[in-house]
């Protein structure tokens, strides 16, 4: 068996509703070492994830960032 590292680990966060804090928790992660870092997208209870998402590149160079739960009842796939 082998043990998980927090290379192989992804964070899932969801910034809410403090979408200008996810450049700050993407880029600690990053400086962690953490291999990846999830947003959750809820439009009742976060702000809008693309705009976390896009802060979050803009401060960071390697970490992968991902929408780890998204809502197609509510989000149109035309516009996201």
């Amino acid at each position: 068996m082998q043990s998980v590292t927090n290379s192989q680990v992804e964070i899932i966060t969801a910034v809410r509703p403090r979408t200008r804090k996810a450049a700050e928790y993407a880029m600690r992660a990053e400086e962690a070492g953490w291999h990846g870092i999830g947003f959750l997208d809820n439009q009742n209870l976060c702000g809008d994830i693309y705009v976390s998402m896009a802060l979050a590149a803009s401060t960071t160079q390697r970490i992968q960032l991902s929408t780890d739960v998204t809502n197609p009842a509510t989000r149109h796939p035309g516009g996201a």
